[in-house]
C-alpha cells in the first residue's frame, strides 16, 4: 500500500504477528534496506498500529536528528546495540558501527517509531545500512510486541509433517537456520529461522514467524546445494549471503504460525545427536538471553512470567547436534512425537 506521510514519503504497510506496521524510508538506500528486510513479510491495506519513519542522514546532522535524552546518553564507544530509557519510560536502542551512529526509539503510546541512520561522505553501500538496522530496529520492536501479548525471541520454530511445532533456541551461528532447513527438506514448514514471537493462549503456546530472507554461511550452502543456486553474493561485511526460502522450497514451504510442542536448546557438538532433559531455571536463563535484543535492555515482570507460563506448557531439553544436519533432521523427524509427549 502506498501514499502520502508525514514528510512526504509513501509507505508500505506490513503485517507482523499482532502488529501492522507502516514504513516510510528516506533515501533510496535506506528505503531498499528496509524493503529487504520485510520483502517476506505479507502486506495489507489495513490501518496500521505503528508508523515507522527511517531516515539517512549526513554526519554532520545525525546529533541534532536524535532527541535529547538520547543524545545525553550516548555511550562513548559502543558497538553492540545499547538501549536508553528517556525520562518518561521511552526507549531507545543506538548504535555505533564501521563508524556510522544507528538509531531507532519509539513513543510511549507505541504508535510511532523513527529510526536515524548516520550516512558517510561517500555513497553508502545498501550492505551497510542493511546489516546494521536489524540490530537497533528489533529491540525497540520487541517491546511493541509484547504489549500485544507476544514475546519475541531470538529463536527459529518450523511444523513438522506429523504435525509437532518445535521451536529452536541458540545463540547467533548456534545452528538454528541449518537445523530448520533440514527439515524443510523432509516436508517440514518454515514458521522462521530467526525470530519468533510466541503468543499463550490458555494452555497452548502458538510460535508466529517474523519471516525475512535467510542469511546463510558459507558452511550451510556446502550442505545445502540447491540453496547456492539462489543465493545472492555473500555480504562483504558479514560473509552470510541471502536466499528467499520460497524460492527454492516453492510457497507452500512457509507456515505463519504453529503450537509449540517441544523446545530445543541447540548445542553444536561432533557427537550427536542426543538430548536431556532440563529444568526450568536452566531453561529460563537461556530464554531470557533469547529474549534480549540489545546491552542494558530492561526485561520486567511481565516477559519473566510469560516465559516460566512458556516453559510451564511445553517440554524443554538440550540437544547435542552432532555434525550432520542431514541425518539431525531425520533423527528429530523420528523422535520428535516422544519428546512432545514427555
Amino acid at each position: 500500500m502506498t501514499s502520502d506521510c508525514t514528510l512526504n514519503m509513501t509507505y508500505t504497510t506490513y503485517q507482523l504477528p499482532g502488529v501492522r506496521m507502516s514504513v516510510s524510508a528516506e533515501p533510496i538506500v535506506v528505503q531498499r534496506a528496509l524493503e529487504w528486510l520485510f520483502q517476506v513479510c505479507p502486506q495489507t491495506s489495513e490501518p496500521s498500529d505503528l508508523h515507522l519513519e527511517a531516515i539517512g542522514i549526513r554526519t554532520e546532522h545525525v546529533i541534532t536528528a536524535i532527541p535529547d535524552w538520547v543524545r545525553a546518553n550516548l555511550p562513548a564507544n559502543n558497538s553492540d546495540p545499547f538501549t536508553i530509557q528517556g525520562p518518561a519510560g521511552e526507549l531507545a536502542t543506538v548504535g555505533r558501527f564501521y563508524g556510522l551512529l544507528f538509531c531507532a526509539w519509539i513513543n510511549l503510546e507505541q504508535t510511532m517509531a523513527r529510526l536515524v541512520c548516520e550516512m558517510g561522505d561517500e555513497e553508502q553501500p545498501q550492505s551497510t545500512t542493511l546489516s546494521i538496522i536489524s540490530l537497533v530496529l528489533f529491540p525497540v520492536l520487541r517491546d511493541v510486541f509484547l504489549r500485544k501479548q507476544g514475546l519475541l525471541l531470538h529463536s527459529a520454530a518450523v511444523k513438522c509433517p506429523n504435525g509437532i511445532g518445535i521451536q529452536f533456541v541458540a545463540e547467533s551461528c548456534g545452528g538454528k537456520t541449518t537445523t530448520c532447513l533440514s527439515l524443510v527438506r523432509l516436508g517440514a514448514k518454515f514458521v522462521s529461522d530467526d525470530l519468533v514471537v510466541v503468543s499463550l493462549s490458555g494452555n497452548k503456546a502458538i510460535a508466529y514467524g517474523l519471516p525475512k530472507p535467510l542469511n546463510l554461511r558459507e558452511p550451510t550452502l556446502e550442505y545445502f546445494e540447491e540453496l547456492r543456486k539462489a543465493a545472492s553474493t555473500a555480504n562483504p561485511l558479514t560473509g552470510k549471503s541471502s536466499v528467499i526460502p520460497q524460492s527454492v522450497y516453492g510457497s507452500a514451504c512457509l507456515e505463519a504460525s504453529c503450537s509449540i510442542n517441544v523446545l530445543y536448546f541447540l548445542n553444536l557438538s561432533i557427537t550427536g545427536p542426543s538430548l536431556r532433559r532440563i529444568g526450568v531455571g536452566e531453561s529460563l536463563e537461556k530464554l531470557l538471553s533469547s529474549h534480549a535484543f540489545s546491552v542494558m535492555q530492561p526485561t520486567g515482570g511481565d516477559s519473566i512470567v510469560g516465559l516460566c507460563d512458556l516453559l510451564s506448557m511445553v517440554p524443554s531439553y538440550l540437544l547435542d547436534t552432532g555434525k550432520n544436519p542431514e541425518y539431525l533432521g531425520k533423527w528429530i523427524l523420528e523422535n520428535c512425537h516422544e519428546h512432545a509427549q514427555t
